[in-house]
């Protein structure tokens, strides 16, 4: 056992800021790059084509984020820490961000996709740092509530910087925008440096280990990739598809604002929160699958109201979105959890970076499933059919022994 000394990260509230704020340091790039600046590339005359082929560019190195988790692993075993790779990571995110306050966004493209690309690549790194330093760092029993307070500080950093570009961009302070969102990557070093986090766990091996056959498939993984798969097809395809779906249901740009700005972060931030509670009191797999069957009630019954035609105005339906975006956040952090508590011992970074781009699948498989199923069966159908999807993750949690290598054990004082 490891005796951590710093007051920082010596108590449970401590650790939870200090995790809730190094993902707020995550969400707000992404708040600018995928929510704020594809609005403001195209307001300024950008056609669609180009302002789709950067979002796509820009999302490369967030898919391949599982061959960053080997390296990660490799870089341990030579004794390089977790928060070595943040701190280089965020100052490297903010360096390629800086030219930015001297560039016209719109004329300069090809430049401005390079340097967001340069950016992405450390982002995407110093994400897989920020998910091992916590599985290797904090008491399993505390993942829950940890990982409720990073998705809120992401989702909290995403609709920041995202409503805050907007309204600057219009200002035509662009530069204020860069230097505002660099102020809000780096910051938080400050914190991690204080904190000093001690990380325990395993002797990680070479890249080429960590690619191994019994690395990737061995033990519960293969359990815990069909969760990953699976669990979450009963809202991906409704978070693709809110937007116009809300349209359809009478709302206006005004409210489709609402949704996106207010209805949805609200719901996903309440709705993590109260999944880390549940997974702290519950356990993990207890909790996920209360979130699959949280998400199947709500998007059930919003179908049923479909079905039944009922008629309410725009602001009650987002009200009725957001319910279904709060079951969607307490199934994320669960699930979340429990690949976390998955991912201890061995190779963390290589596990849980694996198990986060299967992730990035099920979001992908259920958007395209979804749009064939509503073209042919409807829209509601074709969402009941992806919870059905989703229930079909349920045997894997009755798997005995669940988690996966050696549990680390440390202090919870401290």
């Amino acid at each position: 056992m490891t005796e951590n000394h710093s007051a920082l990260f010596a108590t449970p509230a401590g650790r939870r800021w200090l995790f809730g704020i190094l993902y707020l340091s995550e969400g707000a790039p992404i708040g600018f790059i995928w929510w704020a600046l594809p609005a403001i590339l195209t307001d300024r005359g950008l056609d669609l084509v180009a302002v789709t082929k950067l979002a796509s560019l820009l999302t490369i190195p967030w898919v391949c984020k599982f061959l960053i988790g080997p390296l990660i692993d490799a870089g341990c075993r030579r004794g390089q820490s977790l928060r070595s790779w943040i701190t280089i990571c965020q100052l490297c995110m903010g360096f390629a961000l800086l030219p930015l306050s001297f560039l016209d966004w719109s004329s300069q493209y090809s430049l401005l996709a390079s340097l967001l690309f340069v950016h992405a690549c450390f982002a995407a790194t110093q994400d897989v740092a920020i998910d091992t330093l916590a599985i290797r760092s904090v008491p399993a029993d505390e993942l829950g509530k940890i990982n409720g307070w990073m998705q809120a500080g992401m989702l909290g950093g995403r609709a920041l910087v995202a409503a805050g570009a907007v309204m600057l961009a219009a200002a035509g302070r662009d530069s204020l925008i860069i230097l505002l969102l660099v102020a809000l990557i780096w910051i938080p070093l400050l914190m991690l440096q204080v904190a000093n986090p001690q990380e325990e766990g395993g002797s990680d091996g070479s890249v080429r280990q960590a690619f191994s056959l019994s690395v990737l498939f061995g033990g519960s993984m293969l359990a815990g990739i069909w969760i990953a798969l699976m669990a979450g097809a009963g809202f991906e395809f409704f978070t693709v598809t809110a937007g116009p779906l809300l349209q359809t249901l009478g709302g206006s740009a005004e409210h489709t604002t609402a949704l996106f700005g207010i209805a949805a972060p609200a719901g996903l931030t309440l709705g993590a929160l109260a999944g880390g509670n549940i997974a702290a009191a519950i356990g993990p797999r207890a909790a996920t699958a209360v979130g699959i069957f949280a998400v199947g009630c709500a998007v059930g019954g919003f179908t049923a109201m479909q079905f039944g035609e009922i008629d309410l105005q725009p602001y009650a339906w987002l009200a009725v979105l957001a319910i279904i975006y709060a079951a969607s956040g307490l199934l994320i952090c669960a699930s979340y959890t429990l690949l976390m508590r998955m991912s201890r011992g061995d190779y963390a970074a290589t596990r849980f970076s694996l198990f986060m781009s299967v992730t990035n699948g099920c979001e992908a498989w259920a958007a395209f499933a979804g749009g064939l199923m509503a073209g042919t069966l409807g829209q509601p159908i074709a969402m009941l059919l992806l919870v059905a999807a989703s229930m079909l993750a349920l045997p894997a949690l009755l798997i005995n022994n669940l988690y996966t290598g050696k549990e680390y054990v440390r202090s919870t004082t401290g």
